[in-house]
């Protein structure tokens, strides 16, 4: 079976924002990590889509496995771009963090990331559901994982 990497990635970020405090924005400390759009859009969230998982072709099927994660990063209500922008570093540092045989535990299972890297990082605002259309960076993340079998 393939790891669940939302599963497993979303609670990393939530315990690595209010870990890692901005000093220019004490409100990124307060950044929800979803699957979906949250109710209350007035603080800053990270919303998480796995797009892809594919397996590496030279090695065992559903082994090791390549997950494409689009990481949506909004700002909050009302400090704009800067905020989108320092939230997706953000981010995308504490991915980058994983690299390198990191072990990621959950209620569905372990995985290892071996390996990270990113294909995207676009700034684009988000006119659905928004008025005046909200903040966002885009992040793709390609994390390369491999399941843990239980002992």
């Amino acid at each position: 079976m393939i790891p669940d990497i939302e599963k497993l990635v979303g609670p990393y970020l939530r315990d690595y924002f209010p870990a890692n405090p901005d000093p220019e924005d004490d409100e990124l400390e307060e950044t929800r990590v979803v699957v979906q759009t949250p109710e209350d859009k007035a603080k800053p969230w990270v919303k998480m889509t796995m797009i892809d998982a594919s397996n590496d072709p030279e090695v065992t099927p559903d082994y090791l496995i390549t997950y494409m994660l689009q990481c949506d990063c909004y700002a909050g209500a009302q400090r704009g771009m800067p905020q989108a922008n320092r939230l997706g570093y953000m981010t995308r540092g504490a991915l980058e963090a994983l690299n390198g045989n990191t072990t990621l535990s959950s209620t569905t299972g372990t995985a290892v990331v071996t390996r990270v890297r990113f294909s995207n990082m676009v700034r684009v605002p988000d006119p659905d559901g928004f008025e005046p259309a909200r903040d966002r960076v885009v992040l793709d993340a390609l994390i390369t994982a491999h399941e843990v079998q239980p002992a």
